[in-house]
């Protein structure tokens, strides 16, 4: 998170205040032809509300861009971060290997976050873990045991109202304007268990891409 070192009431406040603005900025729909702003306001609403859910607890960073919603027992569903994270993260990374690299690395290191989590006790090795494909690779998926199943009508929802953010975001990774095939976005699914089994393989991923 680009607010990590600030001291927690400056969190807090700057994250209310971040809030507070997002919220506001949604006045200037007053009528269904105003409608056609959502596909900017979604994203700008996103960065604003982005601090103060992580503060909540509603967004979990585990190894910064990728996020888990909602964190519990039954369910870890992994996503990517907003454009402050990633203009924090990539803005002096020009290669899109380098980049794709450095995505691919977190998604391990994010994984291996879990794995500690089921291995420790904080997680249940029932607690299901979800990614999509329009960021996280499918080949790279299957290898680490994920298994891949059609995305639900209300997440595809989603994306299409982020369609921008997940554009400019694809983009920085990429290095250059590409559009990602959004449309097509597959989801994966994995148990904690069965992620536990892929320990070694990951680490031995970590290695080659270190």
């Amino acid at each position: 998170m680009i607010f990590a070192g600030i001291p927690k009431l400056i969190q807090w406040v700057i994250s209310i205040g971040l809030f507070y603005i997002g919220w506001m900025t949604f006045s200037i729909i007053e009528s269904p032809s105003h409608l056609i702003f959502l596909f900017v306001l979604i994203p700008w609403l996103h960065l604003c509300v982005t601090p103060l859910f992580h503060l909540l607890g509603i967004y979990k960073y585990l190894c910064p861009p990728i996020f888990v919603f909602n964190p519990n027992n039954k369910k870890y569903d992994l996503h990517n971060g907003n454009l402050m994270d990633y203009l924090h993260l990539f803005y002096r990374r020009k290669s899109s290997k380098i980049n794709q690299k450095y995505i691919l690395k977190n998604y391990a290191n994010s994984c291996l976050q879990i794995i500690n989590e089921v291995q420790t006790g904080t997680l249940p090795g029932t607690v299901e873990i979800v990614g999509y494909s329009y960021f996280f690779n499918e080949r790279t998926a299957k290898k680490l045991g994920f298994k891949i199943g059609k995305t639900d009508l209300l997440t595809k929802f989603f994306f299409y109202l982020n369609l921008i953010e997940i554009i400019v975001l694809y983009s920085i990774v990429k290095g250059t304007w590409e559009i990602p095939k959004f449309w097509k976005a597959k989801s994966f699914y994995i148990t904690g268990e069965e992620l536990c089994k892929k320990q070694q393989f990951i680490e031995n991923l970590l290695k080659k891409i270190a």
